[in-house]
């Protein structure tokens, strides 16, 4: 079992490459560093009984063409998934703002729960869960948008005019680790989206918040 520390408050746990993922929050980097020194020598740990009892997301269909979707369906079925029903889970090869934005227009309008999976040229991004009365793709937009700066707008701007280069190995991977997350538990992701930066190779849980400026019914509407 290998813990890879993703920020001073999230453990992203990986038990094999394609098995198990699991995300863990703690309230300070010394419980973080405590729960990450358990899992290296094998000891106990209040925060890790979970591990030994796994949930099985059963049903989630995938929406979208290309590699990623197709890699995804495989990766499903291959983790004991059923396609078809449930969770929707939209997986595009490379970032289309306008689609997803149209997307969450329709769950809003019509209640079911979705989860967008998509690449921006080397960042690879998947969630956040959205159902009713939580943050969706619009949130995410925005808020990424604001912490990444002008480059971030640079990227959305164009990626709705001209279809953006994506690296078919960093799809691949890509959909493997959303398989992962939905086999576990999708609910996870409600509230986060896991963020790899395929430069770095870096894993990041980003903390996406419900905010007047990306989603004011849900918050006037105290859900």
């Amino acid at each position: 079992m290998r813990a890879l520390r993703v920020s001073p408050t999230e453990i992203v746990v990986l038990r094999g490459l394609f098995e198990e993922s699991f995300l863990i929050e703690c309230s300070n980097v010394r419980e973080c560093d405590e729960i990450i020194e358990a899992l290296r020598s094998g000891k106990s740990h209040p925060r890790l009984g979970f591990l030994l009892k796994v949930e099985v997301t059963r049903e989630a269909e995938v929406i979208g063409e290309g590699i990623l979707a197709k890699t995804l369906r495989e990766a499903l079925v291959e983790s004991g998934v059923k396609l078809g029903g449930g969770l929707r889970v939209y997986a595009s090869d490379s970032w289309r703002p306008s689609y997803f934005k149209r997307i969450e227009e329709e769950a809003k309008r019509f209640g079911f729960r979705y989860m967008p999976v998509f690449l921006a040229l080397d960042l690879g991004v998947i969630g956040p869960l959205y159902e009713p009365g939580s943050p969706g793709y619009l949130c995410l937009e925005q808020q990424l948008t604001a912490s990444t700066g002008w480059l971030f707008r640079a990227v959305r701007d164009y990626a709705d005019r001209e279809a953006l280069p994506s690296n078919p190995l960093y799809l691949k991977f890509l959909a493997y680790l959303t398989a992962l997350i939905i086999r576990r538990s999708v609910d996870e992701l409600r509230g986060r989206a896991v963020l790899v930066d395929f430069q770095s190779f870096y894993i990041d849980v980003a903390k996406i918040y419900l905010t007047p400026l990306c989603a004011p019914e849900e918050v006037s509407s105290g859900l």
